[in-house]
């Protein structure tokens, strides 16, 4: 901070105060007080033998800091590019797979390809016209998980009413956590508690009664439903989680809370679609009895199966209904 000491009427005006001082002597010339310091703690500037101490300038306007803002398109477009490459690749594994299964290859392809689709809309929508996007990726958010829980459903083989309520909670789980970044107060509470109101449940359907079904299940079966339930319980606690960090507690700006949620995102769907691409004997098992679009169990299923289980081709499937 530069010093400009100029005497006026026993006064010495230093920066941007003023204080009272004794007049300047001869004997001391304005000449010997600093022309500048360094520090904005403390200033003394001589006159005579009266010393004057500057008190810390609080009434000076901080610094203006610069927030550097780093835009999220080219970031949105290569993610685009990715998901919908692997998309392609999916679906080009589900060609390669028997009648019945390669319906659950062309489900891990319309995750993928949602969520492509989605961020290549959003991308456009903030560098063409600056739009938001949060409405964008919450549509493909709900056609991604629309496949995801029928194929978990299917492979665990439970029926409708868990089917249902699986879809309640995911669903619901995304369309509350949208709805409480546009309100706030007592409403933004409630939501948040059903955010995690509806994280509990699906947490207790898939450990619970899921699990209870599945355990009656082929070997083969039965391990690709648990490699899916905890990929499934890592995308949910990794989003939820990046949610509240960025939106809620504002701990980190747009482009590393994108960034967070992209990779959360990437690990989910491209792990989803690489463990059911490649689980050929899993999903003829489940094709023999299970329809994919049939919101449960379909045990009058016109599939003839495929491989069969490690517990013999023509083992009939415990369905384990008490689970539902």
């Amino acid at each position: 901070m530069e010093v400009n000491p100029v005497l006026c009427a026993g006064t010495t005006q230093i920066g941007d105060n003023s204080y009272p001082v004794s007049r300047q002597s001869s004997a001391h010339p304005a000449s010997t007080l600093p022309p500048e310091t360094t520090t904005d703690e403390t200033t003394a500037a001589h006159t005579g033998s009266t010393a004057v101490e500057s008190h810390p300038t609080t009434d000076r306007p901080f610094a203006r800091r610069e927030i550097l803002v780093i835009d999220t398109t080219p970031m949105l477009a290569v993610s685009s590019a990715v998901l919908l490459a692997a998309a392609a690749i999916f679906g080009g594994y589900a060609r390669s797979l028997p009648s019945g299964p390669h319906r659950y290859g062309y489900a891990a392809a319309v995750a993928a390809s949602a969520m492509g689709l989605a961020y290549l809309l959003m991308a456009l929508a903030s560098g063409l016209f600056g739009a938001e996007t949060d409405v964008l990726r919450f549509v493909g958010y709900t056609f991604m998980w629309i496949a995801i829980v029928l194929v978990i459903c299917a492979i665990a083989g439970v029926g409708r009413r868990l089917t249902l309520l699986l879809f309640a909670a995911v669903l619901g789980r995304v369309w509350i956590t949208l709805g409480s970044w546009f309100i706030d107060g007592a409403l933004a509470l409630v939501a948040t508690l059903g955010t995690f109101a509806a994280l509990g449940l699906g947490l207790y359907l898939l450990f619970g009664p899921f699990s209870r079904a599945a355990e009656a299940l082929e070997s083969e079966r039965r391990l690709l439903f648990t490699k899916l339930k905890y990929l499934i319980v890592l995308g949910w606690v990794g989003l939820v989680a990046t949610g509240l960090m960025s939106e809620g507690a504002g701990l980190a700006d747009d482009f590393v809370g994108q960034l967070v949620v992209i990779y959360v995102e990437m690990i989910l769907i491209l792990g989803f679609g690489g463990i059911v691409v490649r689980s050929r004997r899993a999903l003829s098992q489940t094709a023999s009895t299970t329809r994919l679009l049939s919101l449960g169990t379909d045990r009058e299923s016109d599939y003839s199966g495929g491989e069969g289980g490690s517990d013999g081709p023509g083992r009939p499937t415990d369905r384990a209904e008490h689970a539902d």
